[in-house]
């Protein structure tokens, strides 16, 4: 692949924070899906921690691990459940040409990225240089380093407007969640998991 992992119309690619590198596909199968949930398409906002709550919730047992050690923060996925349970029934009442709200929630991404996802917007942050890594075309990348980038990721998935200096107000907010972000970091400190801060 000449784009060298490049997710077009989308800003960047892999390894970066822009939505080309952390919009992604997925899909549900199987015949234990509810046949009125059958070929539809959700655009619902959802962190891969989800995905564990979510299942759980379809199988219909507890989404915790009472098998973690003592000192672990609790399973913090959200079951995306019932979310897509209201977005059938947008989709299968023909008054109704919006899909459901999304679930109002703040999801980290890292220590310099932050999703604020209210019902019909969802505002990004990105406050690194890492975003753009230095690849020979670097995706259409921006540094968002110097004051933080602003996008409007529902109402511009390919991230061509920088809100933060339109609308200081939001981007003063975006920061204050994601200092309040970088505060509940949880690190795994046995080296031998090779794991990273979650």
């Amino acid at each position: 692949v000449g784009q060298h992992g490049a997710n077009l119309p989308l800003r960047a690619g892999k390894d970066s924070f822009f939505e080309g590198g952390v919009r992604t596909v997925a899909a549900l199968g199987g015949g234990w899906l509810p046949s009125i949930t059958r070929n539809l398409r959700f655009n619902s906002v959802m962190h891969e921690s989800d995905w564990y709550a979510t299942l759980c919730a379809a199988a219909r047992v507890a989404a915790s691990d009472v098998d973690a050690a003592a000192g672990m923060p609790p399973v913090d996925g959200v079951s995306m459940w019932q979310q897509w349970s209201r977005e059938v029934a947008h989709q299968r009442n023909a008054t109704h040409s919006r899909t459901a709200p999304n679930l109002q929630r703040v999801l980290p991404l890292s220590s310099d990225v932050l999703l604020d996802v209210r019902p019909r917007h969802a505002y990004k942050i990105i406050n690194e240089t890492r975003a753009c890594q230095a690849k020979a075309n670097n995706y259409n990348c921006i540094d968002c380093a110097a004051a933080g980038c602003v996008f409007d990721v529902f109402a511009d998935p390919s991230e061509q407007f920088n809100l933060a200096a339109s609308n200081p107000e939001l981007l003063s907010s975006l920061q204050a969640k994601l200092r309040a972000a970088r505060r509940t970091v949880w690190t795994d400190g046995d080296e031998r998991n090779g794991e990273c801060g979650v």
